[in-house]
């Protein structure tokens, strides 16, 4: 049974990926274009007390290689009242954690995130905190990014796009919150200006992202829904006994299963160990369509870089561009 269903849900528009330049612009601004409070131990009562006051508010870490493994240095909360407040865990300490795990545990005030995988996996396992009553709006944009024909059931969509081919892989692809930008170092203590309103910033997308969609999350049944499909979403990894990290674990193709609601009929797949709904897999039963389909993928690029390597040896590689490779007229 799925948890969702067309008629109930209107698909919106969407300019696809092109990205408009004010948004690339937003993401380098002036320190000015955002405010924001960093929260130290004289602050932190009262930055508590003002998220507290928030009925809905964004969520977002960064940290270095965020995960389990990797070290969760900052958190950043954005309230309805649009005040954005950066904890630098690393300096304060667990003592900040320990003040926000009531918060975000809490199933009166809405979390807003964007792919909280592995911001959940670092939260869980570091810190024990399990983060309670968050729409992950990445499912939301994925959502309504299609056009999903109503005559057929989301399974059969999502099989006819694996089985169709590579080039219509897209349709299956988790949509960015952003343009992507160079990696930066969430270890150094402290943190520059350029990484603090680069946090900032993030928080603020998520915001305007849940503001985009609040006219199709008006009904309660249907923001249920959404939050029932992202508490799957965001368990995907903090679930994991063990985490692998390789390609079939972590890509950019929807987990699909997140969007069904039976559990009873649920097989564990073999490459990326999720349970995934039966009518999910191909014809073999123990790779699920989402890993069928990486599989693809990552055969297509072995046989670019086979034919590169290939076409290198026959050519000599850069001599390719030499002006005997081409006809003079």
């Amino acid at each position: 049974m799925f948890a969702f269903s067309r008629e109930e849900i209107k698909p919106m528009n969407e300019t696809g990926a092109l990205i408009k330049l004010m948004d690339v612009l937003s993401l380098y601004g002036d320190s000015n274009a955002i405010d924001y409070v960093v929260v130290d131990q004289n602050n932190l009562e009262s930055a508590m007390q003002k998220i507290k006051q928030s009925h809905c508010i964004a969520v977002d870490c960064e940290g270095d290689d965020l995960s389990r493994k990797g070290a969760l240095t900052l958190l950043q909360i954005q309230t309805d009242a649009k005040e954005i407040f950066l904890f630098d865990v690393q300096t304060i300490g667990r003592e900040v954690m320990d003040a926000l795990k009531p918060i975000l545990e809490s199933s009166s005030i809405l979390k807003l995130g964007y792919d909280f995988r592995n911001d959940n996996d670092a939260l869980v396992h570091q810190f024990q905190i399990h983060t309670q009553h968050l729409l992950d709006l990445q499912l939301v944009k994925f959502w309504y990014k299609e056009e999903l024909d109503k005559e057929i059931s989301l399974s059969q969509w999502y099989s006819q796009h694996v089985m169709k081919g590579l080039c219509y892989w897209g349709s299956l692809y988790l949509p960015p919150l952003k343009p992507k930008q160079s990696t930066l170092n969430w270890k150094q203590n402290p943190f520059t200006k350029e990484q603090l309103r680069y946090a900032a910033n993030d928080v603020k997308l998520i915001f305007e992202e849940y503001e985009k969609h609040c006219g199709q999350l008006e009904k309660q049944e249907v923001l249920q829904k959404f939050l029932r499909a992202s508490d799957k979403y965001i368990q995907m990894f903090s679930n994991f006994r063990s985490r692998s990290y390789n390609s079939f674990e972590v890509n950019h193709i929807m987990p699909i299963q997140v969007f069904f609601t039976n559990s009873s009929y649920e097989i564990q797949c073999s490459l990326c160990k999720c349970h995934v709904a039966m009518n999910l897999f191909g014809k073999n039963p123990k790779r699920c369509l989402r890993c069928i389909l990486q599989q693809r993928l990552i055969e297509r690029e072995e046989n670019k870089r086979r034919a590169m390597y290939e076409y290198e040896n026959r050519y000599g590689g850069d001599d390719c561009y030499d002006s005997d490779c081409y006809d003079s007229d």
